[in-house]
């Protein structure tokens, strides 16, 4: 069983969206994805990877548990290559069509981070309420049920859990997270 071709540039988006995630920024993303020059792509990466290492080498890591994790499966020398890519891509377009895609990858990877934190989350919030789903297909009165109590509740679970309210706030909001939570496992 051969191993699993990773796409070009997967490493590199996965290293920015962590950066993302983590730094709460779209900067190093939205800079790469408009560089106009391959010299001005390195320059930016180079930066992002600077910002990185120097992420992976401090505490504030810990606090975002699904961002260390991704980053421990991240191969350093897969982030090798897709700047190797960069370095050797001379045609504008090609250059433009590779920088969309690190972006892209980025871009998903973030938002998978930030979902999978808030369920997480809210898995906790859910355990800390002693709430038990009811239904397999919940309906508006089954999230309004766990909504309104995290809402009216939030101060005092985000004091409980350690974690900011505005993080508490956002489950609540999250129709999404709210969903999965409330589904029943079969």
């Amino acid at each position: 069983m051969s191993a699993e071709k990773k796409p070009a540039g997967q490493a590199l988006g996965k290293l920015l969206g962590i950066l993302v995630r983590v730094e709460g920024s779209y900067t190093y993303v939205d800079k790469i994805a408009q560089a106009s020059s391959r010299d001005l792509a390195m320059y930016y990466v180079r930066d992002a990877l600077r910002d990185y290492a120097s992420l992976m080498g401090s505490d504030k890591i810990s606090d975002f548990p699904q961002a260390k994790a991704l980053a421990d499966t991240l191969p350093p020398s897969e982030v090798e290559k897709d700047v190797e890519t960069i370095a050797q891509l001379s045609s504008v377009p090609d250059l433009r069509e590779y920088l969309s895609y690190v972006a892209s990858e980025a871009l998903i990877q973030a938002s998978a981070l930030g979902n999978k934190q808030q369920y997480d989350l809210g898995r906790k919030i859910k355990d800390f309420l002693g709430f038990t789903a009811t239904s397999q297909n919940p309906d508006k009165n089954e999230f309004d049920r766990l909504s309104a109590p995290i809402r009216h509740k939030a101060e005092q679970i985000a004091s409980a859990l350690q974690v900011p309210e505005e993080d508490v706030l956002a489950v609540a909001n999250n129709s999404s997270v709210l969903r999965s939570l409330l589904k029943v496992k079969q």
